[in-house]
């Protein structure tokens, strides 16, 4: 179960992104979609080093710690993305958090 929850929750992520793209672009990035999409699409290539990463950490630590890490991991990002204050009230830094909480 905590795989399922863990990929839908990922997925659950990546479509809100993809469907609140223009609200982001203009509260986080200054209207600019390149940054906007290039975000979105750097998640995709970190992926795969997230999985070689945690795939070390299984292999060391064990399987369940591996996918607790990435479980809470994904939690912690997803919540912390939902409490960023816009561009408007906190400057540039807002949109360099919520670049490390996509990653």
């Amino acid at each position: 179960w905590p795989l399922l929850l863990g990929n839908v929750l990922e997925w659950y992520e990546f479509s809100a992104y993809g469907y609140l793209i223009n609200e982001i672009k203009q509260n986080f990035y200054g209207g600019s979609s390149t940054t906007a999409w290039f975000v979105f699409a750097l998640t995709f290539v970190c992926r795969p080093l997230g999985g070689v990463l945690l795939g070390w950490c299984s292999d060391r630590y064990g399987r369940k710690n591996a996918v607790l890490i990435s479980l809470f991991g994904m939690l912690i990002a997803t919540v912390g993305q939902g409490l960023l204050p816009t561009k408007r009230s906190s400057g540039e830094a807002a949109a360099k958090v919520g670049s490390v909480f996509m990653i």
